[in-house]
């Protein structure tokens, strides 16, 4: 956590930070050290919907 808010005040903007937690009690751990610490966290969930391709040749 230390790193992030570091990093986040020696360039004085937001941060985003790609991750990819199955865990909710990790999740919770970091957001809430952060939201303790003071920094101001956004959470974005990105999903999509996956289809199956067509098999066979495209030739």
């Amino acid at each position: 956590m230390r790193t992030l808010q570091e990093i986040r005040r020696e360039y004085g903007r937001p941060l985003l930070v790609p991750m990819t937690l199955v865990d909710p009690q990790y999740l919770d751990e970091i957001f809430g050290s952060l939201h303790m610490a003071g920094e101001d966290v956004r959470h974005f969930f990105l999903s999509l919907k996956v289809r199956r391709r067509a098999t066979g040749s495209l030739s």
